[in-house]
């Protein structure tokens, strides 16, 4: 070996030891823990984290969608005359051949496929829709927001970010195995409530929310299409988001419970940062958890004495009023103007299956199928801006109250406070020693 080689080689080999010996510095995920904490940088995260669970609850959505249509043209084919089934796939459907004993096949079996119809095109449908793709959309976006919190930590040390940021791919991998069971048990379940609350906002057509031709024959802008989308009487905004609120709060707070009850019971439950509580759910674990965060506050101390119940107790209807359902009111309506923006811009939301489109044969239903889960993907990866409202919201609900009932529960005894406590620890004691509990 030639000397600039051994020089070479000494000087790697010195280079190496070093940066084993020397602290690790942080990378840039720690020099900049505040980036997703900003306005435009918190909006971009959001924005970001409801794209990327767009794209399976798409797919979600047009599955169900196309297997809930599949199952009411066999119901409509058992049950309806071709007079019936015509009539059943216009605007009045099923309520007019309802009415019309003309239109129906005679015999059990018959009628057993009129309410296989019924049940198919009943707020079971879209139950069921938002049950398969909201599990996926709520769990990859937890995932991200999982991620996030890992690595943005403000509490990190730099050996802590780099590890975090080294191990993202092991980290998403312990989070699913984590979550998924309690995701898919709670969402399905809390979906029943939003799927059915959400099919009482009956807009005039799937037509309000996509271009339609202008009596003059030509296309609408998308300026024109999204004004009556959102300004004409029948676009219906403010019901749209009066039950939206109602639906999406109560969907919130029933999945987030199942999803705690699920975690408690599988022993994997590390916490709600959206959920204020007074005391760990593990009673072994020292400190209290004061603001969902177990040790954030007094460590092995024991928990306070709620001061503040009427605003933070759980269950409490003011709490659930000014901490869930104000911000989803904010939020959801900003969801309810830039998703009809976004069913414009995409085409319009998924295609009525009937019985014309499923007979076009295997090519067209796949097209129709993808197109629907773009589609539907698309205007609903505008749900960010719901997040944007309950995630920030939640957390400055959750401080501002943990800071009052900190201040309210640790403040320093006065001297006649302080004479009865050694008094009854002195009572204590003695009861103690009396029982031979303690030598």
């Amino acid at each position: 070996m030639s000397t600039e080689q051994n020089i070479s080689y000494s000087a790697g080999r010195d280079a190496s030891r070093e940066r084993e010996t020397a602290p690790e510095r942080g990378n840039w995920f720690h020099r900049n823990r505040w980036f997703t904490n900003e306005p435009i940088t918190y909006t971009g995260y959001q924005f970001f984290r409801s794209i990327l669970a767009a794209v399976p609850y798409g797919f979600g959505m047009a599955a169900v969608h196309r297997a809930m249509g599949y199952i009411g043209v066999l119901g409509q084919r058992v049950g309806l005359t071709p007079e019936g089934i015509a009539k059943a796939n216009t605007a009045a459907g099923l309520a007019e051949v309802d009415m019309n004993a003309a239109f129906h096949l005679p015999g059990k079996r018959a009628a057993l496929g009129r309410g296989i119809t019924r049940v198919a095109t009943s707020p079971l449908n879209q139950a069921l829709q938002i049950g398969l793709g909201f599990t996926m959309f709520r769990f990859v976006g937890g995932l991200v927001k999982g991620q996030r919190d890992k690595v943005m930590n403000e509490n990190n040390t730099a050996e802590d970010t780099n590890r975090e940021s080294k191990n993202w791919w092991s980290n998403i991998k312990n989070m699913a195995k984590t979550n998924w069971v309690a995701e898919s048990t709670g969402t399905p379940i809390a979906a029943l409530t939003l799927g059915f609350a959400s099919a009482n906002f009956k807009p005039i057509g799937s037509a309000i929310a996509k271009k339609q031709m202008l009596p003059c024959g030509a296309l609408e802008t998308f300026g024109q299409a999204y004004k009556r989308a959102v300004f004409s009487p029948q676009a219906k905004l403010a019901q749209n988001a009066a039950i939206w609120t109602v639906a999406y709060s109560i969907f919130f707070e029933a999945s987030e419970r199942i999803f705690k009850d699920m975690q408690l019971k599988r022993g994997k439950w590390l916490g709600n940062t959206n959920s204020l509580k007074n005391a760990p759910d593990d009673p072994t674990v020292g400190g209290y958890a004061a603001d969902g965060h177990t040790h954030e506050f007094h460590q092995n101390e024991p928990p306070p004495k709620p001061k503040l119940d009427i605003m933070t107790g759980d269950p409490s209807i003011c709490r659930f009023l000014f901490r869930r359902v104000l911000p989803v009111s904010v939020g959801i309506t900003g969801y309810a103007l830039m998703k009809r923006g976004g069913y414009i811009a995409a085409g319009g939301p998924m295609h009525f299956v009937g019985n014309s489109e499923i007979t076009k044969g295997f090519a067209h239903n796949a097209k129709t199928f993808l197109g629907d889960s773009w589609r539907e993907g698309a205007a609903t990866a505008t749900f960010g801006v719901l997040w944007m409202a309950t995630d920030a919201w939640g957390n400055a609900y959750d401080k501002f109250f943990a800071k009052l009932q900190d201040k309210a529960s640790h403040h320093p005894l006065n001297e006649h406070q302080s004479k009865n406590l050694a008094d009854l620890q002195d009572k204590l004691q003695k009861k103690e020693m009396a029982h031979g509990r303690v030598a």
